[in-house]
């Protein structure tokens, strides 16, 4: 009778591996779309956006086969002014080809309307003749408005080499606005238009203007110098505060 007797099938071990295999292969399926879904959301030679917190390596020039930077600065088109509370006169939020960023300017320096430190603060009343905490915020509010409504509107361009601000994460950069939206227009450098109205102070930096491998930071720098004495002469900005 032994000799007769046949093992039935464990019905609920056959449904369980079933199910398991089943499993298995939404999992791989779903990797797979995920990682296809992430390769299509990619800009092109864009570099790798690994985190907004200060000390994160963040974006990076893009390089060569050899691994080599590009060139010392990427010039970035098709830049859109983003809202945000922090956006004043030398640091905006920029939505790019690449991703969303906070920038800050490279050479030049506004009063901050969120309070600058007190030593910023006199430094700034001191360069202008300013007299009251009043004046300061009001020429506070000139920078972020001419900034604004400078960017805002027209796509602009950026160009930075990446670095950032230990501070808060903003990338240093140079910001270009073009004078209307016709092919070829004159693209005008916002911190030389910010002296040049006399909303910033300059703040002396090693690193020249993109525009030529043969430029150098004092080449900038006077122009810079310049464009302050113009505003001066012009007594507008910060210069028109003054008795």
């Amino acid at each position: 009778m032994m000799d007769d007797y046949e093992p039935r099938e464990d019905k609920s071990t056959s449904s369980t591996l079933t199910v398991t295999l089943i499993f298995m292969v939404v999992l791989i399926i779903m990797a797979w779309a995920l990682k296809r879904n992430a390769a299509d959301r990619t800009v092109p030679g864009a570099p790798a956006q690994t985190g907004g917190a200060a000390g994160n390596s963040g974006p990076s020039l893009p390089v060569d086969e050899r691994g080599q930077p590009r060139s010392d600065y990427q010039v970035i088109d098709r830049c859109q002014l983003e809202d945000d509370p922090v956006n004043d006169g030398d640091t905006f939020r920029v939505l790019t080809p690449q991703g969303s960023f906070l920038f800050r300017l490279y050479w030049v320096q506004v009063v901050q309307l969120s309070g600058d430190t007190p030593e910023a603060s006199r430094e700034a009343m001191d360069h202008f003749h300013l007299r009251t905490e009043g004046d300061l915020r009001d020429l506070a509010v000139q920078a972020r408005d001419f900034t604004l409504n400078t960017l805002r509107g027209l796509p602009f361009r950026i160009v930075t080499r990446w670095g950032r601000d230990p501070g808060d994460g903003a990338y240093y950069c140079f910001a270009y606005a073009a004078e209307s939206a016709a092919a070829g227009a004159v693209q005008h450098n916002l911190g030389l238009l910010l002296v040049r109205n006399g909303l910033a102070l300059i703040r002396p930096s090693k690193f020249p203007l993109p525009n030529s491998p043969s430029s150098k930071p004092g080449d900038f720098h006077n122009d810079l110098l310049a464009a302050q004495e113009e505003a001066k002469n012009r007594h507008t900005g910060g210069w028109a505060l003054h008795p």
